[in-house]
């Protein structure tokens, strides 16, 4: 679980930190550690080579934050 969080944590900071600026609107930190420990709550953990696992959830917390930061800017 610790895995899923740090990699949660970290893809969502990144992903929110390239989308705020590319669409120039303010990094909402919170949103992002809020999203990343959702999606690691919601997943369940697989094991340490299964790379198709890594992968979806990696596409899952990236999907989630572009959408957190598309719809700060839309309304």
């Amino acid at each position: 679980i610790g895995l899923y969080t740090m990699t949660a944590i970290a893809t969502c900071w990144v992903t929110n930190v390239v989308f705020a600026s590319v669409f120039k609107v303010p990094l909402g930190a919170e949103s992002g550690h809020i999203t990343a420990l959702i999606l690691a709550l919601i997943f369940s953990p697989a094991g340490l080579g299964d790379r198709g696992a890594m992968g979806a959830f990696i596409f899952a917390c990236v999907w989630a934050s572009v959408t957190t930061t598309w719809t700060s800017t839309v309304f």
